[in-house]
């Protein structure tokens, strides 16, 4: 996995566009902490601009990948919500200005947005509405895994970034909660 993070750092795409570094915190043998200060991670610049810090309640974090899926036809992984937004009819919003109608000053009005035309490349496409009878969970979205998934993050990962972040990164860390 270090091998592809230098390799993707290294790349023109990312030494223009700038990138940013997702890291997995998940049953690994040592800490990303270890890691970095053993100096395996030696091709990331020591003036990251930022750390960036996402926090979530273990509550959320078990609602969200709970509701996981994963399509064996595309390959696609969609979450709960994506899948019921995938549902839904497409709607815009209608102006209707004043004078125009009944009632005073500008109004909106839904109405159902036309499909778009299939043979326009330019046209939106819309993500197919998955079939929830062939969706898959994947094991790493059971309850259990989950469970021992955040156990290890909040008594090894969570500690260890915590050092990373006040040994390396204290002046470039931004949490959002």
């Amino acid at each position: 996995m270090v091998r592809m993070l230098a390799d993707l750092v290294a790349s023109p795409e990312a030494q223009t566009k700038g990138y940013i570094i997702d890291l997995p915190f998940h049953q690994r043998e040592e800490t990303w902490f270890d890691t970095i200060s053993k100096g395996a991670l030696n091709f990331l610049p020591q003036d990251l601009s930022f750390v960036i810090d996402l926090q979530m309640s273990d509550t959320d974090v078990k609602q969200r990948a709970s509701g996981i899926r994963f399509d064996p036809e595309t390959g696609e992984i969609v979450s709960k919500r994506e899948r019921q937004e995938r549902r839904k009819p497409t709607k815009k919003k209608k102006q209707v200005n004043e004078g125009e109608g009944e009632g005073e000053g500008d109004n909106a009005e839904e109405e159902e947005e036309p499909e778009p035309d299939p043979d326009d490349p330019d046209a939106p496409k819309k993500p197919k509405v998955l079939d929830e009878d062939k969706v898959l969970v994947r094991i790493k979205d059971f309850e259990e895994r989950i469970n021992e998934e955040l156990n290890n993050f909040n008594t090894i990962e969570r500690p260890a970034f915590n050092r990373l972040v006040r040994n390396l990164y204290h002046k470039q860390y931004i949490q959002i909660n």
